[in-house]
């Protein structure tokens, strides 16, 4: 189990927070995915409500293919499929490392079809990947 908050909205937008550790497991397993195509189920459980959003996802299934490279939410689980390339910018672009700031804001990345339009398709849904501050 992955300590993470997966906030989903139908409006197709969704947030990943996690601590550094949690990240950093996320990160292991895309590159686990993107290394040797297997598929791998990680199962999230989270102490936070999912306001403003819609619901909170409790599953993400990542798997390597040829042809899309996308975020996509059925019921409760996360999707994340794409080529090996798409998997590990997107492991790259995981804000584990990040410094907390001395403004009290979270550091975050918009992982979206506009900012990563080289590696994202237009189906996808829009991600920021969020770590949370220490307490």
């Amino acid at each position: 189990m992955i300590n993470l908050d997966l906030k989903y909205s139908q409006d197709g937008h969704l947030d990943i927070a996690g601590d550094e550790e949690a990240l950093l497991e996320l990160c292991a397993a895309l590159k686990l995915c993107a290394d040797n195509g297997f598929e791998v189920e990680l199962q999230v459980v989270s102490d936070t409500q999912p306001a403003p959003h819609e619901k909170m996802l409790t599953n993400i299934v990542i798997s390597i293919n040829d042809h899309d490279n996308l975020f996509s939410v059925s019921t409760h689980t996360l999707t994340i499929e794409g080529d090996e390339n798409f998997l590990l910018n997107l492991r790259s672009n995981i804000p584990w490392d990040a410094v907390d700031h001395q403004s009290g804001l979270s550091c975050h990345v918009h992982y979206d079809r506009i900012s990563f339009s080289d590696y994202l398709d237009n189906e996808s849904i829009d991600v920021i990947l969020t770590k949370k501050r220490r307490s």
